[in-house]
């Protein structure tokens, strides 16, 4: 630490709560791909018992699937461990692209619907089981982008809980 107080390395994070929101992130993260895995799963007994595709047609789309969820646990991975730069891709990746693929579908189908019962007029058992696997993934995404976001705001909070911004990008002493 020099003179100023500043110093090149991040305050240290480490600490029960910050452990623990970076536990359920990665958690939710693991039960994201879970239920993105069972999804993919039943699309592609779907398609090839209703459409008789081959298999083969499908390998494609899996094997980009496949990548994309290995890549996001593998980077989930060092965000358990306190990597920053993977909290950060993880934060931006799946809250901008991740969030998109999820609900663009039914966002889609809502959209498009002529009245709002047309939505429930076709549901079978493997809609509704389609529906809960997006749901499931949803949601846990949602959680997982939570915990990192609160897990980096959390790093500042006990720093700067003692001080208050005052719009001139400096923080000053908070007047009690």
């Amino acid at each position: 630490m020099d003179d100023a107080g500043f110093t090149d390395r991040a305050p240290n994070t480490v600490g029960p709560q910050h452990a623990h929101l970076l536990s359920l992130a990665f958690r939710a993260i693991a039960v994201a791909l879970l239920a993105g895995a069972g999804e993919t799963l039943l699309h592609v007994v779907l398609e090839l018992r209703d459409h008789g595709m081959d298999a083969r047609e499908l390998l494609p789309a899996l094997i980009v699937r496949a990548t994309i969820y290995l890549a996001v646990f593998a980077v989930a991975l060092r965000m358990a461990a306190d990597v920053r730069w993977a909290r950060g891709i993880l934060v931006f990746g799946l809250g901008t692209l991740g969030l998109a693929s999820l609900i663009v579908e039914p966002l889609t189908a809502v959209l498009t619907a002529d009245r709002f019962g047309d939505l429930f007029t076709h549901w079978t058992p493997a809609a509704v089981t389609l529906g809960v696997f997006r749901g499931v993934h949803i949601v846990a995404v949602l959680v997982a982008l939570t915990a990192m976001i609160q897990a980096s705001g959390g790093s500042n909070a006990a720093r700067t809980s003692d001080t208050v911004v005052t719009g001139r990008s400096q923080t000053e002493p908070r007047q009690t």
